[in-house]
């Protein structure tokens, strides 16, 4: 499914646009089926709550990682090829096959230590899932956070891109932007199980949203009020 969102068959406009939803919704549900055990296992390899803070940061930082060398790497793969439509979705081809060899290699050494050889037995619906998270105010606040500063931080993503092919011109910037704008999450990584330990997870994850809030406001303020910028010459 990652190759196939980089396939451009020959649809009219609206059969692209299709196209491009039908694939991109179908990568997500992939996605959420594998993401969600993937993000459960902490607890199962340990108890301690310090050890777990370590393992997300860990994780958090294999991640991006992972993002940063493909972001770097995508372009320059794609120019190999000379022509576009080829070059995408070998470059995809490559990194998704890479990926997936990684995972396979992670989940062989992984020990579930904690497992719950009789689970209680309780049948839920989505529904029902979606009665509690209303029931629960905090959580819900939580899940709207995380709504809005995930699809915030990909559709930024997903701007460099024309921003680099039509604002700049070069469409090659899209690495250097990536290498910046995934590279300094890494302090961040590096730096929340300390705080955690120091303040807590709620005041660490308040003062994580509030950094990236006054982030984008500043990103914002240059992007609006660029004569007012030393960025803009930039």
């Amino acid at each position: 499914m990652t190759v196939t969102n980089f396939l451009s068959p020959d649809f009219s406009l609206n059969g692209k646009v299709i196209w491009a939803f039908a694939t991109y919704m179908a990568f997500g549900t992939i996605y959420s089926i594998s993401s969600i055990p993937y993000g459960s296992m902490a607890p199962a390899m340990t108890k301690n709550a310090n050890e777990r803070a370590e393992l997300s940061a860990f994780r958090q930082a294999g991640a991006n990682l992972g993002l940063l060398i493909t972001t770097v790497g995508f372009m320059p793969v794609v120019f190999l090829f000379g022509n576009p439509k080829i070059g995408y979705p070998a470059a995809a081809a490559i990194f998704a096959t890479v990926g997936i060899l990684l995972q396979i290699y992670s989940y062989k050494h992984i020990k579930e230590r904690h497992v719950d050889l009789e689970p209680k037995k309780t049948s839920h619906t989505v529904k029902d899932s979606y009665k509690a998270l209303a029931k629960n105010g905090p959580l819900f606040i939580v899940s709207l956070v995380n709504l809005f500063t995930i699809s915030a931080y990909n559709v930024k993503l997903a701007v460099q891109v024309y921003y680099c092919q039509y604002v700049l011109h070069d469409v090659a910037i899209v690495s250097y932007m990536g290498f910046f704008s995934i590279g300094f999450a890494f302090f961040g990584i590096a730096l929340a199980p300390f705080v955690q330990r120091k303040i807590g997870k709620k005041y660490t994850y308040m003062f994580g949203c509030a950094i990236w809030a006054v982030a984008d406001l500043l990103a914002i303020g240059v992007l609006v009020f660029p004569e007012r910028s030393t960025y803009s010459a930039y």
